[in-house]
């Protein structure tokens, strides 16, 4: 599935890098040009992305299939074909003797089958690599003396076996557990270096994943391509299959950080080898459209959505072939689909794809499987987005109700889903619901952190804590925010990681929003000290953090190093951003405006703000927000010059844009935008203007009226609850 959690980052090790290394050879015919088109992405709005011309155009070319022919490149003879079906009935009875405990029968029948293999398509085909190992490993489980240790391996495999049955059911945990149950029996019996301990540690890799546990993931596939790769050698399925999870994992783990190319081109290199393995081993099958679908979501990472498209569509052509229309994995492939068409614009293509998803899963998996949960929750979002809120919650509430009934009370995506539906809640100001179901997935994620589950923990009270910041519910922010950097602070060690110092540099930015200067300080201090230590360079992360410190100095009035602080972020801007005229630029511009003004330099702070104000006036669509709070600066400006009437003029430009602002767009931020003019308006006005009697005692009770609303919505920062103190109340 599309659906990833977050993050980390690891680097290739040397044995993957080897493998990847050889195997960018031309891919079977009619591949190629799905996979690495030299074309690069288009504009989404095109016609070329419109998904049934797509997939009529790649239904024109045949699967690819792989026929079996000699180790000379002749064709088989009948008898040699009867020798090869032979072959496969002795492979066939080797793995019945094996799960009934015969080890020496299926060492025996696995020998044979390798000599006829080996003999007609030699010693290096696939199938007689897989009968060699097969065969070497239960000769050595033959020579097991002791039966406690032979009843162990007997029961490795019992496991294992019920792995990908629990994943297939939604399972995760149980499957994890059977898996890493599996490597630890086979590690207590057998050589270390045995090919079977790699299966179980790839098979447990695969199930973290699913749990959103990367770095153990991360851990378990590692060791598993140590034992893999020299044994199968690199060109095998068995390669194909670890490189695949390999490169799924770092898709995983890049949405974590999609500034990191590294990690993007691991995955592009790991699901291009799996590729390009399984189509010439085995052809065009169910695992070659898995990792072409999977190579298409990298591609779309790597800002080739158009190539990304063509892979995706192409792996839903083979899975309809091979699998047809209502099986498991081709509903994977339409819900792939619709992730990528809703990330590049056209959410009129998607919607028909989540339908089909949705039903191919209910169908094939039943209501309560994760597959099919996870569907009905991006098809909620979907018509979220497209205005459709009745429609969003009624699925988010079935969604929601379906987690009530779980036996596993921790599956994935549990406590997401209680964030979206408080989410859907608060847009239509049912606030007590969704303070009821912020406590739930408080209680939620503290469960996964007691259990062990620390990343799936972390990222559930970090979803609160991003929720509650885009509705300005800071008393509820700061109490999840809090406890995600406390998370990350007792598990990073000596290893941080960037999620971790962002996660801090939030916290830093909430003092700052609740008037606490000195803890905001302290902690953003400690940010820009992290960033520093672990990117070794400047970063545009590490300005924004201090860009608040430069304002927490002019707040204080440190003006000196205020500007030192905002000329550091302006260095770093320049230094790292491709665009001069971004609204980060004009964020800084407008506060070291700010800080001239405090200065009493009227000539620096005209300069600085009019250079922000035309830079916001390019993102006045994008950002409403800063086109008020410039004009709220240059008003400021304009006292401080003794320009009343100028200042005025400005505010009430400001105030008549927070009006303007459409109502259903930013509800929280327009209002904050709206009280903050009010204030500015009243401190400007001079209240000894009988003129202005009239328009102070309107903006006063309309200040009033904002900030008790604000008060009832937990939404009251630092400055707010000094202003209606201030009001009387």
């Amino acid at each position: 599935m599309t659906v990833q959690r977050a993050p980390r980052r690891r680097s290739c090790r040397t044995w993957q890098l080897v493998i990847i290394a050889t195997l960018f050879l031309p891919l079977a015919s009619g591949r190629a040009q799905t996979t690495q088109s030299s074309q690069p992405a288009q504009d989404a709005r095109g016609s070329e992305f419109d998904f049934e011309p797509l997939l009529a155009e790649v239904s024109k070319r045949p699967l690819v299939k792989v026929e079996l022919r000699r180790h000379d490149n002749q064709a088989l003879s009948e008898a040699e074909q009867q020798e090869i079906a032979k072959s496969n009935a002795l492979m066939s009875d080797a793995k019945a003797s094996r799960t009934q405990g015969d080890f020496a029968a299926a060492q025996q029948q696995s020998r044979q089958a390798q000599e006829i293999l080996s003999r007609l398509l030699g010693p290096n085909h696939h199938l007689s690599v897989s009968s060699r190992v097969l065969a070497n490993s239960m000769e050595r489980w033959s020579g097991v003396s002791k039966e406690e240790d032979r009843k162990k391996l007997i029961e490795s495999d019992k496991q294992l076996a019920q792995v990908e049955g629990l994943q297939d059911t939604g399972e995760y945990n149980a499957a994890a557990e059977a898996a890493e149950t599996a490597a630890t029996l086979r590690e207590e019996v057998v050589p270390e270096d045995d090919a079977e301990i790699g299966a179980a540690l790839r098979l447990l890799g695969s199930v973290l994943i699913d749990l959103g546990q990367l770095d153990r993931a991360d851990e378990m596939l590692m060791r598993a391509g140590k034992l893999i790769s020299p044994v199968y050698g690199e060109r095998h399925p068995e390669t194909a299959r670890l490189l695949d999870r390999i490169g799924w994992l770092r898709v995983s783990q890049v949405r974590g950080d999609p500034t990191d190319a590294k990690q993007v081109d691991e995955a592009m290199q790991a699901l291009r080898g799996a590729v390009n393995i399984l189509a010439t081993t085995l052809g065009e099958g169910a695992e070659a459209a898995e990792s072409l679908d999977n190579l298409g979501t990298a591609m779309v990472a790597y800002k080739e959505p158009k190539k990304g498209l063509g892979a995706k569509v192409r792996a839903l052509f083979i899975r309809q072939q091979v699998l047809g229309p209502d099986a498991r994995d081709t509903g994977v492939s339409y819900a792939n689909l619709a992730w990528l068409y809703e990330g590049v614009g056209k959410p009129d293509q998607a919607l028909p794809l989540r339908k089909k998803a949705l039903a191919v899963f209910e169908k094939a998996l039943g209501p309560d499987h994760p597959y099919s949960m996870i569907q009905k929750d991006s098809l909620a979002q979907l018509y979220r987005a497209q205005g459709q809120e009745e429609e969003a919650v009624k699925l988010l509430e079935d969604l929601v109700s379906l987690d009530e009934k779980r036996s596993d009370k921790l599956a994935p995506g549990v406590g997401a889903r209680l964030v979206r539906l408080a989410e859907a809640y608060l847009r239509a100001d049912r606030l007590d619901d969704a303070l009821k179901l912020f406590e739930r997935a408080d209680q939620h994620a503290r469960t996964l952190h007691e259990t062990g589950k620390k990343q799936p923990a972390t990222q559930t009270m970090a979803r609160i804590a991003q929720l509650c910041s885009r509705y300005r519910m800071f008393g509820e922010e700061l109490k999840y925010q809090a406890k995600v950097v406390e998370w990350d602070d007792a598990n990073r060690g000596e290893t941080d990681r960037l999620s971790m110092v962002r996660r801090a540099s939030k916290l830093g930015d909430l003092y700052y929003d609740l008037g606490r200067l000195d803890d905001a300080e302290r902690l953003l201090l400690q940010v820009v000290d992290r960033f520093r230590k672990l990117r070794d360079d400047d970063n545009i992360f590490q300005a924004t953090a201090l860009l608040k410190l430069a304002k927490i100095y002019r707040k204080r009035g440190d003006l000196t190093k205020a500007e030192s602080y905002c000329e550091e972020v302006l260095r770093i801007s320049e230094a790292k951003l491709r665009r001069r005229k971004t609204v980060g630029i004009a964020y800084t511009m407008m506060e070291m405006g700010m800080i001239y003004t405090a200065q009493g330099v009227p000539e620096m702070a005209k300069f600085s703000l009019d250079e922000a104000h035309d830079l916001f006036g390019r993102y006045l669509e994008q950002d409403p927000q800063g086109n008020i709070e410039i004009l709220r600066a240059l008003a400021s400006s304009h006292l401080k010059k003794d320009e009343p009437g100028k200042a005025l003029e400005l505010l009430r430009t400001a105030l008549q844009r927070c009006r303007d602002w459409p109502p259903e767009r930013m509800k929280p931020i327009r209002r904050a935008a709206t009280t903050a003019t009010l204030k500015a308006l009243l401190d400007a006005a001079d209240p000894k203007d009988p003129a202005l009697e009239k328009d102070r005692r309107a903006w006063k009770a309309e200040l009033k009226t904002l900030l008790e609303a604000t008060r009832k919505d937990h939404a009251l920062s630092g400055d707010e609850q000094a202003w209606l103190k201030e009001l009387g109340d």
